[in-house]
């Protein structure tokens, strides 16, 4: 140094201003200001701070520093890196965040750097060798880089088209809107039935921590619908259904009956006078219905009245004289295929009483209604 130099370095390290011609002395400069050097030395390849009258053998002068930590040699500058997107939504897979300029060679990446799950994360970038690099700005502090993950809206599912079906016996399927099978589970009843009922579908979302609905909520959503019993008219007799006997076998038939939903209790075919139920049940009544919505059995009953026999009456005389012959009387309106006489063939004086049948009281009755055998005298 010569003498000029140890001024302006003194003034420099001492905040003062001199110029040539100043009435100042060396000696009077060192005693003002002891210091004599203060400010960052090298000697080409090492870097010290000096805050002292004397300096390193070697060293020359830099530049003037207040504390050892600026007394560095000059840092290679790198840009500071940037994130390009800070906000992403859940999507069930690892999220890792973009950060351009990001060298590894010379920074260090430490804390959230990837994730699945939301919430709100940091990454750190920091330089590994603050001796020789330092920010494009000078600085040499961290970097800290905030992030997020955001719920994954779902647009909650919605019955398309109808929700009211009618059985016949094929499988329905509960069509649904925006049903994403991969975020949604679907409990309670499936959405495909075939017996009649009342259904109530239960959607879930799988992830509730990570993914709700498109109004905020994760509260489970219940689609409800149902199959309805089908109708089946109910039965009733096709023409006659009362019949009168004579001898020939008398048949019954049906409208709107069945054999493949419905059942059948007693005779369509009789000969015989009488009175015959038929009852009819629904085979499946857990999907079946009368028209009426009822299902409980349909009675029904059809009839062969008995054929009605005139009564016969005294044809002529009842008295008679004694000849030693058989004697009797005679009646008209007597059909001896429908009954029978009895009584009515007598030799000997006296009085007599002729009995007349029915042959077949379970098939024929007299014409007043009675079936009781009739008395002749």
């Amino acid at each position: 140094y010569n003498a000029i130099d140890q001024v302006y370095a003194m003034a420099a390290a001492n905040n003062k201003k001199f110029k040539l011609g100043d009435p100042y002395t060396m000696a009077q400069l060192y005693t003002d200001h002891p210091t004599k050097y203060k400010g960052c030395y090298t000697n080409g390849t090492n870097y010290q701070w000096v805050n002292a009258t004397t300096i390193p053998s070697g060293y020359s002068y830099v530049n003037t520093v207040s504390s050892s930590s600026d007394c560095h040699k000059p840092r290679t500058k790198i840009t500071k890196p940037t994130m390009t997107t800070s906000s992403y939504t859940f999507t069930g897979s690892a999220i890792t965040p973009t950060i351009t300029g990001y060298d590894s060679a010379t920074m260090n990446k430490t804390g959230d750097t990837s994730n699945t799950n939301i919430g709100n994360y940091s990454i750190t970038i920091s330089l590994k060798n603050t001796t020789d690099y330092e920010w494009s700005d000078g600085s040499q502090s961290d970097i800290v880089f905030n992030w997020s993950i955001n719920k994954l809206t779902i647009t909650k599912p919605s019955i398309n088209g109808t929700s009211s079906f009618t059985y016949d016996g094929t499988s329905k399927t509960l069509e649904v809107n925006n049903l994403d099978t991969n975020r949604i589970n679907i409990t309670s009843d499936t959405l495909t039935q075939t017996n009649a009922g009342n259904y109530s579908t239960k959607l879930v979302l799988k992830d509730k921590n990570n993914t709700s609905w498109s109004d905020g909520t994760t509260t489970d959503v219940t689609l409800n619908w149902s199959i309805a019993k089908a109708k089946l008219p109910k039965p009733t007799f096709n023409g006659e259904s009362e019949f009168t006997y004579d001898g020939t076998l008398k048949t019954v038939s049906l409208n709107n009956f069945d054999n493949n939903t419905m059942t059948r209790t007693g005779q369509l075919s009789r000969t015989n006078a009488g009175t015959y139920p038929i009852n009819i049940s629904i085979i499946d009544t857990d999907n079946y219905s009368w028209s009426d919505n009822t299902i409980t059995d349909i009675p029904l009953s059809w009839k062969i009245n008995k054929a009605q026999v005139t009564k016969p009456t005294i044809d002529g005389s009842n008295t008679f004289t004694y000849t030693g012959d058989y004697q009797g009387l005679s009646f008209n309106d007597l059909d001896s295929t429908k009954v029978s006489v009895t009584g009515n063939s007598e030799v000997n004086v006296g009085a007599y009483t002729s009995t007349i049948s029915l042959l077949d009281s379970d098939n024929y009755i007299w014409s007043d209604e009675t079936s009781a055998a009739q008395l002749y005298s």
